[in-house]
């Protein structure tokens, strides 16, 4: 999806791995992390009309957003609110 101004993506993390790496000339020794998204669902900024609310429930317990912008519209920001529900043995996380 091409997004013109601002966007906001929504990956959903389900295989994270931390990988040792060993020191060499052209490297500190140090941990590299590396995370495989199965689902990822991008927002567009949409400056037509009101502030619209963003509902979204997770499928798993880790979610990475990335919030991208090219600066030429200057507003207050976001808000974030993220909720957890225990479904007996399934955790529900949603993000308002």
């Amino acid at each position: 999806m091409n997004c013109s101004y601002d966007y906001l993506e929504i990956s959903e993390i389900w295989e994270e791995t931390e990988t040792q790496l060993p020191e060499s000339d052209a490297i500190s020794a140090g941990w590299m992390r590396d995370a495989h998204a199965t689902r990822a669902r991008r927002l567009c900024g949409d400056w037509s009309g009101k502030l619209k609310l963003l509902r979204y429930q997770s499928r798993g317990n880790v979610l990475r957003l990335r919030f991208r912008s090219d600066h030429s519209r200057h507003y207050a920001g976001f808000r974030a609110k993220v909720t957890v529900t225990d479904c007996e043995y399934l955790y529900v996380y949603t993000l308002f």
